[in-house]
This record gives structure tokens, C-alpha cells and sequence, in this order.
């Protein structure tokens, strides 16, 4: 499941091809745009991509996963539909029922700057408060 904050764009008919080019919904408030993965039903909060109820294998699972991340390039022309001064926000989890949630966000300006957080990044942070830490899924 992904989507983005709202955020000006410089042209609203390409801003919607974006979207239509990578299978996107695209959402507007006011005068400013966003969009949501187009897999997710935002009026009833199903997405269509959720478990099938088949047993797979943790590891296929999680390499799957960690491969529907954007790409470098998916960000890139991202930061060519942004208006001056914009910054698009792009959140994505996945999960496997409870086994295993993940999870990440970027953050690109209309200058190509880029940052990444990523939800694994908190096990570093809780082994600076103590060596026992175990990971949050089965």
C-alpha cells in the first residue's frame, strides 16, 4: 500500500499521466495533488494485493517486499511534476497478516534531493538503548 502527501505541481495533465504511467490514483485537495497505489480501495480500506492466504516462504516474502520499493528513476520523475520549492512525501507499507510488517517513506524535491527512512532502521536505534532486541515479526 502506498501513497503520498499533497503537494504542488507544475502541470496538472502531466502530473495525471504520471499517475496513469505508473498505475496510480491520483487524489487532489484544493490545488494541490497527490496519489494513492491504485491497488488500495481508500472509500473502504481494502486493498485489493493483500494476502492470499497461502502459505509462502518469510524470505520470498520479504524480497518481494523490499522490490516494490520506488525506484531511483520513479523518484525522479517524481521531482519533475513538483512545482518550485515542492517536496513529495511517499509512504509504503506491506505486511503478511502479523508476521511481518514493513515499511518505508522518501522524501524528493523539485531540485532531485532525495532521503529514506525505512521502519528496520528502529532496531538500530533500540540497540543504542540495550543489547536485548528482538525483531517484531514470526
Amino acid at each position: 500500500m502506498m501513497r503520498s502527501n499533497y503537494f504542488a505541481v507544475k502541470d496538472e495533465q502531466s502530473f495525471l499521466h504520471f499517475c496513469r504511467r505508473h498505475d496510480f490514483k491520483a487524489i487532489k485537495d484544493k490545488d494541490m495533488h497527490g496519489f494513492l497505489d491504485s491497488g488500495y480501495d481508500f472509500m473502504d480500506g481494502e486493498d485489493d494485493d493483500l494476502d492470499s492466504g497461502e502459505e509462502d516462504d518469510i524470505e520470498e516474502l520479504l524480497t518481494e517486499a523490499i522490490d516494490t520499493y520506488p525506484p531511483f528513476e520513479f523518484l525522479d520523475d517524481l521531482a519533475n511534476q513538483l512545482a518550485y520549492d515542492n517536496v513529495a512525501v511517499v509512504m509504503q507499507v506491506d505486511n503478511d497478516g502479523m508476521r511481518w510488517i514493513t515499511g518505508s517513506a522518501w522524501a524528493v524535491n523539485s531540485r532531485h534531493e532525495t532521503r529514506e527512512v525505512d521502519l528496520d532502521g528502529i532496531y538500530v536505534l533500540a540497540h543504542q538503548l540495550g543489547p536485548f532486541v528482538t525483531g517484531a515479526c514470526y
